[in-house]
């Protein structure tokens, strides 16, 4: 428990197992730093990769930790771009959407490169092209051209497709059916 932690009389405690990055307990005069330091390069696209990954330096003086610092020493950064698909009319537009978020999420990575996923979500008519076979993958083939000569890189991982087509709801109305009647 963090009582017991607490009563080992040490100055810090550095936790291990946990990937992403948490202070426990800070320091203020009762007790030990008590800190999941992370990993220092995240190693898949789970959610709990998805954050700078680094080292947690522990300033000491005169015998006493002070404070600690993170310091970012990954290379790659594993993100998630949600897109919703309302409003675009077809998959070049699509795909020029999710080609400058990616330029947008790079000049935020502090010179890392990304690994991301495009996750596909809402109504709108671009969801008939992607429902068509092999249209999520011709999509994914082409950010991957589109990002293959940066530097640092963007690689797409994957691009999952959960939308649905728009609704016409004054079609829904005309029904004469139970939904009609609900709307």
């Amino acid at each position: 428990s963090i009582d017991d932690l607490q009563r080992t009389g040490l100055d810090y405690l550095a936790l291990g197992h946990i990937h992403e990055r948490h202070v426990i307990a800070p320091n203020r005069g009762t007790g030990p730093w008590i800190v999941y330091p992370g990993n220092s390069q995240a190693r898949s696209p789970r959610r709990s990769e998805q954050s700078p990954k680094g080292a947690v330096v522990v300033n000491v003086v005169d015998g006493s930790v002070r404070d600690v610092e993170f310091v970012a020493c990954d290379r790659v950064r594993f993100e998630e771009i949600s897109c919703d698909i309302a409003g675009i009319g077809d998959l070049g537009e699509l795909e020029d959407l999710l080609a400058s978020t990616a330029t947008v999420r790079l000049a935020a990575a502090d010179g890392r490169s990304l690994v991301l996923r495009a996750r596909l979500c809402g109504r709108g008519e671009v969801h008939r092209n992607l429902a068509r076979p092999g249209s999520s993958l011709g999509l994914l083939q082409a950010l991957r051209d589109s990002a293959a000569t940066r530097e640092p890189f963007i690689w797409w991982d994957a691009v999952s497709d959960e939308t649905a087509g728009e609704l016409d709801l004054d079609e829904i109305r005309g029904r004469g059916d139970f939904v009609s009647d609900l709307l």
